[in-house]
């Protein structure tokens, strides 16, 4: 039998091979992407369009605080990890992109294409969907009308400066646009905090109190002042996984070797945080007063331990070509965010409604019709759309 030889490392230096020293076989081959982030964030999108679905189907298909009610209204709580999640993976990407640059040229560009871009084109596009769906002819009826010194005249909704910036500065074009409007707030303060995690070289039990410690004080200071109408739109309401996600883009050799070990801490914190959240929110319905502090701090902390937990053990079975399909969902997860909108309201007609209340469990029909549409429309607009409508424009340069 021929002696098989041992694998070996390939390097190629300006278009010659270079063969070197045996290596040991890895368990994948390496790629210039890194599969498990792709395969944490479809399972994420596939479970913030849960949130949705699950929440429009408890009004639509049961009868309100029935026992079919309150296990739909459980699933949509269970997943409201799944957005501080994503704020998380963009934290981690983000700091991995930086730690391969110098500098951060460049860093504002790619990110008002991935970002701002879309979150404009988008904000535009809910307008005119708002402006369709309200179907009154006085927002499109010519005025003048002067705000902040400048008169404008044209139609009444878009001359409506003071409306129209509320919608942009709190991505309120449609409600789920307020996460586009966090990750721009992080975009703006993100290099100061990766300068500080560099600088200061933080541990990573170090960098998670600090999180904690901040995302305390912050609790504390809307609770005392109320400054923000809108506080979960705001960057600083997800400190508490932003940071944790910076350190760990900064530091991955060291989160490879404690990962495990924070999945089990991870586990040990979301069981009783997910439960007591769950159960602060039944109390809410049922029409008690719970006091916003420990409200906040179970959202928090099993918003925390969840992708903590998630990212670990994604990260072990990453290799297997099974999850593929679940990456693929996960590369479209911001046009799966953007445009799953539509399909949810189309699926909330009357006349969609009376069909899917034919079948035995209408609510995961109405979540698999939402899934498999939304990823439809997301395929078509792969690649003829995807510059023009999420900022997926082409070009040479590094991926962030």
């Amino acid at each position: 039998m021929d002696e098989i030889s041992p694998p070996t490392a390939t390097v190629i230096v300006e278009n010659e091979v270079v063969v070197t020293e045996p290596v040991a076989q890895p368990k994948s081959v390496p790629t210039g992407r890194d599969q498990a982030y792709d395969i944490l964030k479809g399972f994420l999108i596939l479970g913030v369009l849960g949130i949705h679905s699950v929440g429009r189907s408890s009004s639509k298909f049961t009868d309100n605080m029935s026992d079919l009610w309150f296990s739909l209204r459980n699933t949509s709580w269970l997943l409201q990890f799944c957005v501080p999640s994503f704020l998380f993976v963009s934290a981690i990407l983000w700091s991995q992109s930086q730690t391969k640059r110098d500098s951060y040229k460049g860093y504002f560009k790619r990110r008002a294409l991935s970002v701002l871009y879309p979150f404009i084109v988008w904000t535009f596009i809910f307008w005119g969907f708002k402006l369709l769906q309200q179907n009154n002819p006085a927002d499109l009826a010519t005025t003048t009308q002067t705000s902040y010194g400048i008169t404008l005249t044209g139609p009444k909704f878009f001359v409506d400066l003071p409306a129209r910036l509320h919608d942009l500065v709190w991505g309120k074009a449609s409600f789920h646009l307020y996460f586009m409007s966090v990750l721009l707030q992080f975009v703006l303060v993100f290099p100061l905090f990766y300068w500080l995690m560099k600088k200061v070289k933080l541990k990573f039990t170090t960098a998670l109190l600090i999180a904690l410690a901040l995302q305390g004080a912050v609790f504390i200071f809307q609770q005392k002042t109320q400054t923000f109408k809108y506080p979960a739109s705001t960057f600083t309401w997800y400190l508490i996984v932003l940071i944790p996600g910076i350190w760990i883009g900064a530091n991955k050799e060291s989160w490879d070797k404690i990962r495990r070990w924070v999945a089990l801490g991870s586990l040990a914190c979301a069981i009783p945080t997910g439960y007591w959240y769950v159960m602060m929110e039944r109390s809410i319905v049922e029409g008690y007063d719970i006091p916003s502090m420990p409200y906040n701090w179970m959202l928090a902390l099993y918003g925390l331990a969840m992708p903590f937990l998630l990212l670990a053990v994604v990260q072990e079975v990453s290799q297997f070509r099974i999850w593929r399909p679940i990456a693929w969902i996960g590369e479209q997860s911001l046009g799966l965010y953007l445009v799953h909108m539509f399909v949810l309201e189309a699926l909330s007609r009357p006349k969609y409604i009376e069909i899917m209340k034919r079948f035995s469990q209408p609510p995961w029909i109405a979540y698999a019709v939402l899934v498999v549409g939304s990823v439809f429309l997301v395929g078509l607009m792969t690649v003829p759309l995807e510059a023009p409508l999420f900022g997926k424009f082409r070009s040479r340069a590094k991926p962030s």
